[in-house]
């Protein structure tokens, strides 16, 4: 029987690469109506520019000629439209294509009457509707494939009836619904491609078993289920793709004995267990990918020596145990082990994956140093590291890595001067240094990073000035200096950072005006917090005052400027107007002192009587007498006070209510002895000191109390971030340094900024964080608490430094008044 194909021209190969092509290529073209037979029986098709599908496909036979012909259609890779409305008659069809054009419609069901049909091709149409059942009942069909349409509904169990099927593809549709048991049926099938679908439900076992297995891609759905053992039984596997579904329970142990692999994606599923030992038995793996899934243990050492391995993506797991050494991976390409809890260092022996481009090693817990061997790397591209412990100083030898986009060592203890080393990498898109123990100054050199995007190095401990060479770093989208001890002005070179979306420049010591920032006009995030900025914030600054007022925290001699920006000047709390002044006096110095005096006076009265049973139980009632008439001598006149100012506690006097109760304002008379948030403090541990039950936990609650004072926040405060207390807080934010301003009111740091009192603040501050220790043992006792409050405190008379703060009385002022 001859064969005869119909075809119409495309650009590209068609699908079916058999038959004779008779029409030229080159322009497109659609079918017309008009079909025949030569007289040598081959066929013939009139071609048109209709751009449309004919209603019906004829052979119109000659009487004379009584030889059968077979049809095989393709018409792919052209650009017809409209719906497959026409059929064919008279004609026995074997391959039917139409892939790569604009078809919308439903699939006809009359092909299922196409009894020949071998082959049936619609890739990358626009088809609706459901998959028509009667496709079941084309016995001889091999090749399937709907991919990249609109499909919908469920898969037809009747798909199982092709018994001569092997390729299934109807991936990247919209179909739903469970995959049909019946496909099992289907022991021919080499490829089933599911992909990207709506599909979910338990993926049926019976499918892993059909033993001609070679490709399975059926990520990006919702199916649910365990890997069954046999999976590790198909040896003509080759490609096993699952990412994004919920599978579960543990991989196949013996996955990759039996079968040559090539690339295995489970990511983003919930597999347990480990990693099989022997996946890459094979020698043939390229891509292994178990990413985001909660496998444990450690990683086998055949992995990371696995000749053909490319891609090796381990990231967000439950690994553990020491780092593997590299074998032979001079294929490997990238690597990805972040988000485990790998432990120890990282080997000399990966300087041996030459071939290697990206490296994430990042959130684990590697320590030691950076090998110098990493200068090996020739084409590494990416390099993070970031999240571990690593300490020691950068080896120079990463300068040779001239291809870096990326280097991210943040969040470690390394040390040193890191700055110059990094400088000769002229392709750094980003330098990621922050929090970190680096010294030294910021070099000129860094002005050869042209096309450097991102700058972080906040949080280590770099000294001098900005140098005006960062102003050629004209492609900066972020500029991190902040939490370092830079000092002086701001260069005006940086004002041609037209690029810039984020500046941090906060918690260093820099002083000037902020008139060089004045033209970044494309800045998104803002941060110049505690330094000593003075003058006016300039106008196009003054939006971040509404959207993060904190930013300017700490910089007493900023002002806003009221002649242009009225509404500002009304909100008063963040910045003072220039040209006007805020004569606090000795307010904000004895606000503490206030505090603690109301919080004492109405507090004493309850200890009062607890300690006066206690004493009374142990027939100590005259010793207690006068031990309380000490302890409160001059109180209770502050609490007839206190009573008479707020009117005995009117609720018009509440001004906010915490954890551990209503706070009122009061107008109160100060004294010269009684003129300092240290005076009053010893009463307060003398009262704790007074109790003695659970001695332990009244240490902890007595320093909470006071970095509530300190901080002006609550105990649990909805400004922290997720799971975090004021006593985390605290201690999260200093990171062991001496920078108290991070965490105390602000008001109270701008009182207080460049005296004496300073200490005093500082002080207090730490032994509250001793009295709040985790472990019980490591809290003083309230007997060693009064001594260094007591301590704390300057001698008798003693004078207080009030450099740089205007309007401020000394220690022996007049009676003033203040209100909190």
């Amino acid at each position: 029987m001859p064969l005869r194909r119909i075809s119409a021209p495309h650009s590209e190969p068609p699908f079916v690469p058999q038959g004779q092509e008779l029409l030229p290529r080159g322009t497109s073209y659609s079918v017309s109506s008009s079909w025949s037979l030569s007289s040598d029986g081959q066929a013939l098709l009139a071609l048109s520019r209709n751009l449309t599908l004919p209603s019906s496909i004829r052979s119109n036979w000659s009487a004379s000629d009584a030889t059968p012909c077979t049809w095989i259609f393709d018409a792919s890779y052209n650009s017809f439209t409209g719906e497959i409305t026409f059929s064919f008659e008279n004609c026995k069809l074997e391959n039917f294509s139409l892939s790569f054009n604009y078809i919308k419609g439903e699939i006809p069901s009359w092909l299922g009457n196409c009894s020949s049909l071998i082959q049936l091709g619609f890739v990358n149409n626009s088809l609706s509707g459901k998959i028509p059942s009667s496709l079941g009942l084309l016995s001889n069909l091999t090749y399937l494939i709907l991919s990249q349409n609109s499909l919908s509904g469920p898969i037809p169990p009747d798909i199982g009836n092709c018994r001569l099927l092997q390729w299934l593809e109807l991936d990247a549709n919209q179909l739903e619904g469970t995959v049909p048991k019946e496909l099992a049926n289907l022991q021919n099938l080499t490829k089933l491609f599911l992909f990207e679908n709506r599909l979910a439900g338990e993926f049926p076992e019976n499918i892993w078993s059909i033993p001609t297995l070679e490709s399975v891609l059926i990520y990006s759905n919702s199916f649910t289920g365990k890997l069954p053992s046999v999976l590790a039984e198909l040896k003509s596997l080759q490609n096993i793709t699952l990412f994004d579904n919920f599978f579960t329970g543990v991989i196949p142990p013996k996955l990759g004995v039996n079968s040559r692999l090539l690339q295995i994606d489970f990511t983003n599923n919930s597999f347990v267990g480990g990693i099989p030992p022997n996946i890459c038995s094979g020698k043939a793996l390229r891509l292994l990918d178990l990413g985001l899934n909660q496998l444990n243990g450690s990683i086998p050492s055949s992995v990371l020596d696995c000749p053909s391995l490319e891609r090796l993506i381990l990231q967000n797991n439950d690994l553990d145990g020491t780092f593997p050494k590299f074998g032979n991976c001079g294929n490997l390409s990238h690597i990805d082990l972040s988000h485990n809890s790998l432990t120890g260092s990282i080997p000399a022996s990966f300087s041996r994956c030459v071939n290697i481009s990206d490296i994430n090693w990042s959130s684990n817990k590697l320590s030691g140093r950076i090998p110098p061997e990493i200068g090996n790397l020739v084409n590494l591209i990416r390099l993070d590291l970031s999240h571990n412990i690593l300490h020691g100083s950068l080896p120079m030898q990463i300068s040779s890595c001239s291809k870096l986009n990326l280097l991210d060592l943040s969040f470690n203890s390394l040390n040193g001067s890191a700055l110059s080393t990094v400088s000769n990498l002229k392709s750094l898109l980003q330098l990621r240094l922050q929090e970190n123990k680096f010294s030294g100054g910021l070099p000129d050199s860094l002005q050869h990073l042209g096309i450097l995007v991102e700058l972080q190095l906040g949080g280590n401990i770099l000294g001098g000035s900005i140098p005006s060479t960062f102003g050629m770093l004209l492609k900066l989208g972020t500029l991190n200096l902040s939490g370092n001890g830079l000092v002086g002005e701001i260069p005006q070179q940086l004002g041609g950072l037209v690029e810039l979306l984020s500046l941090d420049l906060s918690f260093n010591n820099l002083t000037g005006g902020l008139d060089t920032l004045g033209s970044l006009h494309s800045l998104h995030a803002l941060n110049v917090s505690y330094n000593q900025f003075s003058g006016p914030v300039p106008d196009n600054l003054v939006v971040f005052l509404n959207s993060t007022p904190s930013s300017f925290n700490g910089n007493p001699g900023l002002c806003i400027s009221c002649s242009t920006n009225n509404s500002y000047c009304k909100g008063a709390n963040v910045l003072k107007p220039c040209g006007g002044s805020k004569k606090r006096g000795v307010h904000g110095r004895f606000r503490l002192a206030l505090i603690v005096l109301g919080s004492l006076s109405v507090g004493a009265l309850l200890v009062l009587v607890l300690a006066c049973i206690l004493l009374k139980s142990r027939d100590r009632k005259k010793d207690s007498e006068e031990s309380v008439s000490t302890m409160f001598e001059g109180s209770s006149s502050k609490l007839n006070e206190v009573i008479e100012a707020t009117e005995n506690f009117d609720d018009k006097y509440i001004i906010g209510t915490g954890a551990h109760g209503t706070v009122y304002k009061a107008t109160l008379r100060l004294y010269q002895h009684s003129s300092t948030y240290l005076m009053a403090v010893p009463c307060l541990a003398e009262l704790a000191f007074s109790t003695k039950s659970s001695k332990e936990s009244d240490v902890y609650s007595y320093g909470v109390v006071l970095l509530e004072l300190l901080t002006r926040k609550m105990a649990v405060d909805p400004s922290f971030p997720d799971n975090m207390d004021i006593v985390s807080w605290v201690s999260s934010a200093l990171k062991g340094t001496d920078k108290i301003e991070a965490v105390c009111d602000p008001d109270l740091m701008e009182e207080v900024y460049g005296t004496v009192e300073m200490e005093e603040v500082s002080k207090v501050l730490a032994l509250a964080l001793r009295c709040a220790a985790r472990e019980a043992s490591q809290r003083p006792s309230m007997a060693a608490v009064v001594k260094e409050l007591t301590d704390a405190r300057p001698p008798a008379g003693a004078g207080r430094s009030l450099s740089k703060k205007q309007g401020k009385p000394g220690p022996g002022s007049q009676s003033q008044s203040s209100s909190y």
